[in-house]
């Protein structure tokens, strides 16, 4: 069966508004189960998938040294012996990440599961950790809530993100709403905006994808939206990362930061292949001439001509 067909002939039966209204799968929806074979679902899943993206043996290494540690004495004592004078932009943004987490540990643990206002936790948890990655990528903005949505319909953007001051389950409504409609719609335009900046080419569609981050407290999810074949985008969720308050559980907030760096080398794939387009453009600029296409192609391919007969 054509998935297109398959969407088009069951969307009217639902009383909601929903993703597959806009042809976008999400491939851990159980709605999608009532309308797919398993097999399809399947293949819906494995078809054109992006290769994730390793980080570099350096920033594992720092990552590793970070491991295990169950007090903000052992971390801190990492922080101040780590090379920061190396200019290496990984090692140094991960410290800064580290110890802007620190800081609310020694500050109040309890801090990451109260009800703060959604600013807190942009400036206190993810300006640190997802924002400050980017800082080394020229002319990128890290967009969140109704700024993305309206930055979404007339910028490349490649990523963008949506905040909320309180976990409250992945079944609370407005984090269904946020995962399941407005974030979704969001990378979609975003996806849009990039396939018409290579012109439409079908190869580097098939290739593009855009990354969102959902956050709701000290909670995060990530979000890719791909194009794999045919007119359907599909989405793509990560597990849930948390930062917990019991600093001996920094493991986790050290696994979501991993996270969130495999994320940047996802965009960075994606800025690579529109760079890749702007480099064909060039090679067509190059190409103009002041004499018709018709004359230098001649002048190129053909012997010259006699033009005074043979003696």
């Amino acid at each position: 069966r054509v998935v297109e067909d398959v969407i088009y002939e069951n969307i009217s039966n639902f009383a909601s508004e929903h993703l597959l209204h806009s042809f976008i799968i999400d491939v851990d929806d159980p709605m999608i189960t009532g309308i797919f074979f398993p097999a399809e679902i399947d293949e819906i899943k494995s078809t054109n998938v992006k290769e994730e993206q390793e980080l570099s043996n350096k920033l594992y290494e720092n990552l590793t040294r970070y491991y295990d540690k169950k007090s903000v004495v052992e971390i801190k004592k990492i922080i101040r012996e780590a090379n920061l004078g190396c200019s290496n932009f990984e090692i140094e943004t991960l410290a800064y990440s580290i110890y802007s987490l620190i800081r609310q540990y020694e500050r109040n643990s309890s801090g990451f599961s109260l009800g703060h206002y959604e600013n807190w936790y942009n400036v206190n948890i993810w300006g640190p950790v997802i924002n400050r990655i980017y800082d080394d990528i020229p002319n990128i903005d890290i967009v969140r809530g109704e700024s993305s949505s309206l930055a979404s319909s007339d910028r490349k953007n490649h990523n963008c993100s949506e905040v909320g001051s309180h976990y409250e389950g992945q079944n609370a409504t407005k984090w269904l709403n946020e995962s399941g409609l407005k974030l979704p719609k969001m990378l979609r335009d975003m996806f849009v905006s990039l396939c018409k900046s290579v012109d439409w080419d079908l190869e580097k569609i098939n290739n593009v994808e855009t990354v969102g981050y959902i956050h709701r407290g000290s909670v995060l999810m990530i979000i890719t939206l791909d194009f794999p074949a045919g007119y359907i985008h599909r989405l793509s969720k990560s597990d849930l990362y948390n930062i917990l308050e019991d600093i001996e559980s920094f493991n986790k907030a050290l696994e979501l930061i991993t996270a969130v760096w495999k994320s940047k080398k996802q965009v960075v794939r994606t800025m690579e292949l529109l760079q890749e387009n702007e480099k064909d453009s060039s090679k067509c600029l190059k190409n103009v001439s002041i004499r018709k296409r018709s004359n230098r192609t001649n002048n190129q391919t053909s012997k010259p001509k006699k033009i005074l007969p043979d003696n």
